[in-house]
């Protein structure tokens, strides 16, 4: 299991400007904890200036794609 540090021990602490994986910052262990960071997903996109989708094949098949594109597009405006 890796280790997580606030924000404001890391380097970035000092920039205005920071980077959200979902992958990596969704707990993946189980379907309970997937669920509660998905609930979550608009209050972190609502916070994002922009969004860069790593766009496969087979990105729309994944429902979790869809939906987080879907919500920032809404949040955003379509912008």
């Amino acid at each position: 299991k890796g280790w997580v540090f606030p924000a404001r021990w890391g380097p970035w602490r000092w920039s205005k400007r920071t980077v959200w994986l979902d992958k990596c910052c969704i707990d993946q262990t189980s379907d309970e904890t997937k669920q509660e960071g998905i609930a979550q997903l608009g209050h972190f996109l609502t916070k994002c200036d922009t969004m860069t989708v790593m766009l496969g094949e087979t990105y729309f098949d994944r429902l979790w794609c869809t939906f987080e594109l879907a919500c920032y597009c809404k949040k955003h405006g379509g912008e």
